[in-house]
């Protein structure tokens, strides 16, 4: 397997130390997250790019999958073609390393173009905010992007899966469809658990909520970012604005409030995440 490193040296355009906002599914709180950093008028977290912050990491990881074997195949190839051999090429590429290192320069290239547009409008900081599509992709994060901090939070899945079938009920269809969605959450929250080290602060939502101002000091302290307006904690969104594109500005967002749950589904979701919902401390309520 190559190694990552060459993947994620620096690039000429420094990155500063961005602030990635991550939460394990939609719905939670990594929305709120972004409102009060925002709120500080020192950073920018701009919004979802699952293209940059999932697809790219996974296209790495995908070519690092067997890179030995790769490599050979490759280097065959490559042989055949200078020989000018007729064959036909469907494994023909650049050396693997060449083509993962592109990746890696890839993915700070657009980095770098959110860093460069923060400072255009006047932000010294900037950041982005993610939900964790493939755990596996995700944990090359600290390595693709060691110089940034990881706000990090987690909500109970039940109140989790009544705000996001609110909002999109045709992803909760039957049966597979919850199964699913408490997969992602219970992996997710894993890999976020598994994330230690001083770039790394892991909120769990309900705590949060219960006693702001800890936790936000807590999130100034960790970021460096002061002066986060409290007041976001009394404005409940959930519901993406519509912009006014004839007048300009958002119309107002609107709360869109938790569907209902039946008891099966309910059952469907502690199928595949029980252990990890009881672990932490969590019980379903009626």
């Amino acid at each position: 397997m190559a190694p990552l490193s060459s993947a994620s040296e620096p690039s000429a355009r420094s990155l500063g130390e961005p602030v990635i906002v991550v939460g394990p599914t939609t719905r939670c709180g990594t929305s709120l997250l972004q409102r009060l950093l925002n709120s500080t008028g020192r950073i920018v977290i701009y919004g979802e790019n699952f293209g940059l912050m999932q697809t790219l990491p996974d296209m790495i990881r995908n070519q690092e999958r067997g890179g030995a074997t790769k490599r050979k195949v490759i280097a065959i190839a490559r042989d055949m073609l200078r020989e000018r051999t007729d064959f036909e090429a469907s494994s023909l590429f650049p050396p693997l390393d060449d083509y993962i290192a592109g990746l890696g320069e890839a993915f700070r290239g657009l980095l770098g173009v959110y860093a460069a547009d923060a400072a255009k409008l006047g932000f010294p900081r900037w950041g982005l905010k993610h939900q964790i599509r493939g755990p596996n992709s995700f944990a090359l994060m600290p390595q693709l992007l060691p110089e940034a901090r990881y706000v990090m939070i987690y909500r109970d899945l039940i109140d989790v899966a009544r705000s996001a079938k609110a909002r999109w009920p045709g992803d909760f269809k039957g049966p597979e469809d919850y199964r699913r969605f408490a997969r992602n959450w219970r992996d997710n929250v894993e890999t976020m658990r598994s994330l230690e080290g001083d770039r790394f602060l892991l909120f769990r939502y309900e705590t949060f909520a219960a006693d702001p101002e800890a936790h936000l000091e807590r999130l100034e302290s960790f970021t460096g970012l002061s002066h986060i307006d409290r007041a976001v904690m009394t404005r409940r969104i959930n519901d993406q604005p519509q912009y006014r594109l004839d007048a300009g500005g958002a119309a107002d967002a609107a709360y869109r409030k938790p569907a209902a749950l039946q008891p099966g589904e309910v059952k469907l979701l502690l199928s595949e995440s029980g252990a990890l919902y009881r672990e932490l401390g969590y019980s379903p309520r009626a």
